[in-house]
């Protein structure tokens, strides 16, 4: 799965957008906000749903000068399909309304709606760009406070998305679930390549690094050891 990168993924939201005149972000969990501010400065339109009231309150609140977001207060699965209705273009969607256990999130006792968010998805006549978060908790069962019961295997995701009536190219990058158009490949996966290519390139120099910290720490200890033993001698020869 290579690295993990917390947050949505900037810099292949901007090649999508970029490369299929992408002008709407639909986002399901708005939690902090941040994700619907920076989109709503690459995006024409960027509607966002949180089925928190305190945290809808807040972020509505915290961003109502940003006129290009709509901000909805409700269940994902409920208000979802309305989005996709109104869609006259495919649009990149962000799909992130799953509870998150070290953070105040809505979901506590309902972890997951991915799949009932994706058969929304899959009824739209549109080609859709999908982009589902944290695919750690999919690809493993995840630990815990997490509920096993209410988490989809990874295997169970991927098969909900090919149920839709287009094909899909579907990768993992970052942590991130990528579900795009079959035509897209094309420019993704020469560019995730380049990615990963450079991720293994700059590895040996980061372990190098971490070796070479390591060993200093070793030799820092080493040295406190050795005048920790010269002090105690030099206590017991002169009687202190």
């Amino acid at each position: 799965m290579g690295s993990i990168r917390f947050g949505a993924p900037h810099e292949l939201i901007q090649l999508l957008r970029k490369q299929f005149s992408l002008r709407t972000f639909v986002e399901t969990g708005t939690f902090r906000g941040g994700t619907a501010a920076w989109a709503a400065s690459c995006f024409e339109q960027v509607i966002t749903i949180e089925a928190s009231e305190t945290i809808y309150k807040q972020t509505s609140s915290k961003y109502a000068d940003i006129a290009n977001i709509n901000f909805l207060f409700g269940d994902s699965r409920k208000l979802l399909a309305q989005v996709v209705s109104a869609l006259p273009a495919p649009a990149l969607f962000w799909l992130d309304s799953h509870w998150c256990s070290e953070q105040i999130t809505y979901g506590e006792k309902d972890e997951c709606p991915v799949l009932d968010e994706i058969k929304i998805l899959n009824a739209s006549p549109l080609d859709h760009f999908i982009l589902i978060d944290d695919a750690r908790l999919f690809s493993s069962p995840p630990a815990l406070p997490y509920r096993i019961d209410q988490w989809p295997a990874l295997d169970q995701v991927f098969d909900h998305i090919k149920a839709g009536p287009y094909e899909k190219y579907i990768v993992i990058s970052e942590d991130v679930i990528i579900a795009v158009p079959k035509a897209a490949r094309r420019v993704l996966a020469p560019w995730l390549q380049a990615i990963n290519t450079r991720t293994i390139r700059l590895a040996p120099a980061r372990h190098k690094g971490r070796l070479r910290h390591g060993l200093g720490l070793i030799r820092q200890g080493s040295d406190l050891i050795i005048r920790a033993g010269l002090e105690k001698a030099r206590s017991l020869k002169f009687g202190r």
